[in-house]
């Protein structure tokens, strides 16, 4: 295999917050070093507040990009987010590593959810099939649906929950996440 010449790296991080999660992505190459904050509501995946940092730049122009990542505040990471986010922060106003950035802690605030939820409630989807899982996922989160094959209607998976008919097991699970995010 040849040299390589060229590398970039991102790291993202999860905290949870009072009433959601804050998103840190970081990313780094030979010309630029950049961070953005992003914080999220849970359950209803609303981004809250954006915060950026430009550590090393091509350029100090880059910098004005910055003002931009407000306007993401109040969008819903769901499915079409990433057209919505170029279009609310992105092109002549923003920069394309910030944009790709917020999406990217985006992305991986679907796994920070998931994680906050086995937090506070450490017995999520115990003794439960995976259908019966993504009734319960489907319930909560129905933003999700066709964002990717595996929610897609298409999905066996999607298929198999659908079925199933809403039990009480599943209806507590959804009352005990809908109150602990009303009541704290």
């Amino acid at each position: 295999m040849s040299e390589v010449i060229y590398r970039r790296n991102k790291n993202v991080s999860i905290h949870l917050i009072d009433g959601g999660i804050t998103v840190i992505a970081y990313m780094a190459d030979r010309v630029h070093e950049m961070e953005v904050e992003v914080d999220v509501g849970l359950p209803g995946m609303e981004i809250l507040d954006v915060r950026g940092r430009m550590i090393r730049i091509p350029h100090e122009g880059c910098e004005k990009a910055l003002a931009a990542l407000p306007r993401a505040v109040g969008l819903e990471i769901k499915r079409g987010l990433s057209v919505k986010m170029e279009e609310t922060i992105g092109g002549s106003i923003g920069c394309s590593h910030m944009t790709n950035l917020i999406m990217e802690a985006c992305y991986c605030s679907i796994q920070g959810q998931y994680a906050a939820f086995r937090e506070n409630f450490p017995d999520l989807g115990d003794d439960m099939t995976p259908e019966e899982r993504m009734k319960l996922f489907m319930t909560i989160r129905p933003q999700m649906i066709n964002s990717c094959a595996l929610y897609s209607d298409e999905s066996e998976l999607v298929k198999g929950a659908r079925k199933l008919p809403m039990t009480e097991k599943i209806q507590n699970l959804v009352d005990r996440i809908a109150s602990f995010y009303t009541n704290g």
